[in-house]
């Protein structure tokens, strides 16, 4: 199993609610991409961020991402930059509302990526 495998397992662990989502990712290609999910997983996020969203569960995700993030390993790092925070790019709306709940780790990555300042 890959890093990326191994993260995506404890990610649908920490967040359950994403199953669904894997479920069909899976349906859909075979078997778990784990950059291509990762978009999935940041369209769910945005979608979590807006005004009737889930905040305890945005909360939950964004939480996990940190202490992924405060981890240390690349391959997992880059994951999450590549494939989750490049998606947010264009997204002010929910960007506002992730850089408010996002750790300082997650944070420091979104403003770098996305061109913003904390």
């Amino acid at each position: 199993m890959s890093d990326g495998s191994h993260f995506i397992a404890r990610l649908l662990e920490s967040v359950p609610e994403l199953q669904d989502l894997h479920d069909v990712h899976v349906a859909d290609n075979g078997e778990t991409l784990s950059h291509v999910f990762m978009g999935d997983v940041t369209r769910f996020a945005i979608s979590k961020s807006g005004q009737f969203g889930d905040k305890r569960t945005l909360k939950r995700l964004l939480a996990f991402i940190e202490k992924e993030m405060r981890a240390g390993e690349e391959p997992v790092q880059n994951l999450i930059r590549v494939s989750f925070i490049e998606n947010l790019i264009g997204e002010t709306s929910a960007l506002n509302e992730i850089r408010r709940i996002a750790g300082r780790e997650l944070l420091a990555e979104i403003d770098t990526i996305c061109g913003l300042e904390s």
